[in-house]
């Protein structure tokens, strides 16, 4: 039998008719997947759904203690376009994000800080800790803290 050239090679016809179906709940099952590439391909797809993946935010949350940095990093990711697209509905993540404000990682510093921003004054829970990054090493993460404090802050 000849493979359906429609149906990418990793997937059985199964698996793809269900992720045609529902993206959101595939990309959330597949975050839990044992291989960190795929749970970085999930969190990226979620990235791109983002008006559709309110339902994912628990799963990403969880994403940000992943052991693997790089899907700790694109679960984080997929928090900013998924705070622009729903803005106050993404609130339940800022207690999340704002813990990884003190992160050692700058790149994670700098992706919670972003998110934070992007959910906008839905985040002022956060602000305090924003501040605290204006005195940090890292020239991205201080930057970042302060473009999200002009989005959460009502002047």
């Amino acid at each position: 039998m000849t493979p359906d050239p429609d149906i990418p090679p990793e997937y059985t016809p199964e698996e793809w008719q269900s992720y045609q179906r529902d993206p959101c709940s595939w990309c959330i099952k597949e975050l839990s997947n044992p291989d960190p590439n795929i749970r970085c391909n999930a969190a990226d797809i979620l990235r791109g759904l983002a008006q559709d993946a309110e339902a994912a935010i628990p799963a990403l949350i969880e994403g940000f203690n992943d052991s693997d940095q790089s899907v700790r990093a694109y679960c984080i990711h997929a928090m900013v376009d998924i705070g622009y697209a729903l803005m106050g509905r993404a609130s339940s993540a800022v207690p999340a994000l704002a813990s990884l404000l003190h992160d050692k990682s700058a790149e994670i510093r700098t992706l919670a800080a972003h998110a934070l921003g992007a959910i906008g004054p839905s985040a002022e829970a956060a602000a305090n800790e924003l501040r605290h990054l204006h005195t940090d090493t890292d020239e991205n993460v201080r930057g970042a803290a302060e473009a999200a404090l002009a989005k959460i802050e009502i002047k």
